[in-house]
């Protein structure tokens, strides 16, 4: 069980919270919910609308589209903060990888505490950029396997005696290997 102390200690990692003062990581403590999961429960589903965001006080979780892990966030991060700041749907899920102690942060505690301070806020998207930044490289990888793999699969495609062809729903053919020239065709 985590005492208050340590709750302050963790907050004070967090990057957006550094201008907060002890006395005020004691009020926004005071302000915020305090959720645990058990491991492998879902906090919340893609589409879910919910204008809160959650620093990870203990724990893990992960973050998945469509079954597939996209981040984690441990002790001292944060997550859903997008939910939060554009009042829009989730755009993933989110999971307890083990069990989990968050503290929870809605709009009303977000704009009494947080949203007033420009030094919150200018922390808090340097964060957010620092992490699209990791994101777009994952992606670049990603891609970058991706043209690789395609690259491989078309070779032996095209050096397959057969004849492959492929057709889209309306008729009409979207590919075809170079064996067809067997056929007189280019």
């Amino acid at each position: 069980i985590m005492d208050r102390q340590q709750k302050i200690e963790i907050l004070k990692q967090v990057s957006f919270l550094e201008p907060l003062s002890d006395t005020d990581l004691n009020r926004f403590l005071d302000e915020c919910y305090t959720v645990s999961s058990q491991h492998e429960e879902v906090l919340f589903e893609e589409g879910s609308c919910m204008e809160t965001m959650y620093i990870v006080l203990s724990g893990e979780v992960e973050i998945y589209k469509e079954n597939k892990k996209i981040a984690s966030r441990k002790q001292g991060d944060f997550f859903g903060e997008m939910a939060l700041l554009e009042s829009k749907p989730r755009s993933a899920s989110v999971r307890s990888c083990t069990g989990s102690l968050l503290l929870e942060i809605n709009k009303k505690q977000f704009e009494s505490f947080l949203a007033s301070d420009p030094k919150i806020i200018l922390a808090l998207l340097k964060s957010l950029s620092s992490r699209s930044r990791e994101e777009l490289e994952v992606i670049n990888w990603s891609f970058m396997e991706l043209r690789k793999n395609e690259h491989r699969y078309r070779g032996i495609i095209e050096t397959i005696s057969d004849i492959i062809i492929q057709i889209d729903p309306g008729g009409k053919i979207v590919f075809v290997n170079s064996a067809v020239s067997r056929l007189g065709y280019d």
